[in-house]
């Protein structure tokens, strides 16, 4: 883990043979295994999914990580007006904003909510949602553990990182995002550091925009594994419908940390071929976990397109062949790619409910 500051990397200690359990860092406990793929490159394994891979760059933190948190300085005062608008807040839980009831910026209040643990933070452009259902619309890149590509209302215990997704602009995103927290653990205490990072193109006029924070019942959510059997990450999930407590303003000055760029030039080609593919569709329909298309793009270009979803979806399964019609590509995967897909494929599924 190259962004491991000083003082915090993960240590492996064999245990039996060729297994090792690592100490310290976000997987701290985990048992791991080593093996080599087809040319001969090794790799971590944890419970049946490759963790650990080697680095396509060199062994120092990627732009826009290693973020340290702002420290938090407030007065007795502004902590007594914090507790009194949170008592107010879970005695009216309706949704209200409370940007006119904050003695201060948004920033303090929410570190010092974190500190509380009584809420699930949840950041959008959007600043009308009166109630949060189950449906996710949008795949997260790279998961292989299960745990990004839900059914859920999706939060998190860190509220700072959650301003995130609310001040930044998805209208003029492009390419993806690359964010989060990570816990490092020593002997004696505890770090966390931020990431976060856009395609590089972007950087010159970021697409940054004012959203709201939304504070949601901590008890109606679950928090989720790394992995299935591995220790909790920092995301959470609700998998009923559930109402905010309330919400507030974040606008980009109050985001406390800067943004770091990377290359998306390989994803950016992939919606290109996903255009293609999907604006040439003639005919669609169901099947058991997934759908079947026909489309009438070139069959390199859906050569293309399927290497690269297996790079960036690989809890994600198609499969094309040749068809009279065209190229029949047959696509299986997650409930957040079946609540997705569905909808892009709505107009051309002979049943639309």
């Amino acid at each position: 883990f190259p962004e491991a500051p000083e003082g915090f990397e993960a240590a492996l200690e064999q245990t039996d043979g060729d297994e090792y359990v690592i100490r310290g860092g976000q997987f701290d406990g985990a048992q791991m295994s080593f093996a080599t793929d087809e040319s001969g490159r090794p790799f971590g394994m944890i419970t049946g999914i490759r963790m650990l891979t080697p680095l396509d760059r060199p062994s120092s933190p990627p732009p826009g990580s290693g973020l340290a948190a702002p420290p938090l300085e407030i007065t007795e005062d502004v902590e007594r007006q914090y507790r009194a608008l949170l008592g107010q807040i879970e005695e009216r839980s309706d949704g209200r904003n409370i940007d006119d009831d904050l003695p201060t910026s948004p920033t303090p209040f929410v570190q010092w909510l974190m500190a509380q643990d009584v809420v699930v933070f949840h950041g959008s452009n959007r600043r009308d949602i009166a109630e949060f259902r189950p449906v996710r619309a949008s795949m997260e890149l790279g998961d292989t553990g299960g745990r990004g590509n839900l059914g859920a209302v999706y939060g998190t215990h860190d509220g700072l990182w959650s301003m995130f997704f609310a001040v930044i602009d998805r209208q003029r995103l492009r390419g993806s995002i690359r964010n989060g927290v990570t816990r490092y653990r020593s002997t004696d205490r505890t770090l966390d550091l931020y990431h976060f990072s856009i395609h590089h193109e972007l950087l010159a006029e970021p697409p940054l925009t004012a959203g709201t924070l939304y504070l949601l019942p901590r008890e109606a959510f679950k928090r989720l594994p790394f992995f299935p059997g591995g220790p909790l990450s920092n995301e959470w999930a609700c998998t009923e419908p559930i109402r905010p407590l309330a919400q507030m303003t974040i606008t980009p000055d109050d985001f406390p940390f800067a943004i770091g760029g990377h290359d998306d030039g390989a994803l950016l080609r992939f919606g290109e071929l996903a255009d293609e593919i999907y604006g040439r569709v003639v005919s669609a329909g169901r099947i058991e976990s997934g759908f079947e298309i026909v489309t009438t793009a070139d069959p390199s270009m859906v050569d293309q397109f399927i290497t690269l979803s297996a790079e960036f979806y690989p809890d994600v399964s198609r499969t094309a062949t040749p068809s009279s019609d065209g190229v029949l590509i047959s696509m299986t995967g997650p409930p957040a790619f079946l609540d997705s897909m569905g909808k892009k494929l709505a107009p051309h599924l002979p049943d639309a409910s």
